[in-house]
């Protein structure tokens, strides 16, 4: 992943983390026939070096190797090696198709960037993440606004659309 994962750096890719993924609630329900386990309450989610937090969290598909994973109540997801954050309502991560969308109050946190919006999506396979919806990226005295705001991650390039604004501190 290098660098590459700002909106979905949880995306948790057997080819990058451990197979081993930590889950800890205060109640947990799995249902084998429908293939759902679900944790309530205090819900943290660990695989090298993610964190997911939640108050609820459904894991669909295999337990062991689960095709999706939906967060919400308010998460956070945090890339400790990369120094990354990212806060939305609720979040779902398509993992086999490395996909994910996050919805309501999106906050990302990487780099020296903060960028806020509505809500996002992030293609893992064209690495690309996109965000929604009264856009704000502030980055060292750099302020831009956009309805829609293109982060092409493996490029480190942003494209803005849609009334965009910008005020650049010049020294």
């Amino acid at each position: 992943m290098n660098t590459k994962s700002l909106l979905f750096l949880f995306l948790l890719t057997t080819k990058l983390y451990p197979l081993t993924m930590t889950v800890s609630g205060d109640s947990a329900n799995w249902n084998k026939k429908k293939q759902v386990f679900v944790l309530k309450g205090n819900v943290v989610l660990k695989r090298g070096s993610i964190t997911l937090k939640a108050p609820i969290v459904r894991l669909k598909g295999e337990i062991e190797n689960p095709e999706k994973i939906i967060a919400s109540g308010g998460v956070i997801v945090s890339d400790k090696e990369r120094n990354a954050t990212i806060k939305a309502e609720t979040i779902e991560v398509f993992l086999k198709e490395k996909r994910g969308w996050a919805k309501q109050g999106v906050r990302i946190e990487y780099k020296n960037r903060v960028i806020l919006g509505k809500q996002g999506v992030y293609d893992g396979l064209k690495d690309i993440a996109e965000l929604t919806g009264s856009c704000t990226m502030t980055e060292a005295g750099r302020v831009f606004e956009a309805e829609t705001m293109r982060y092409f991650t493996e490029e480190d390039k942003i494209e803005f659309e849609g009334s965009v604004k910008g005020k650049i501190e010049v020294k």
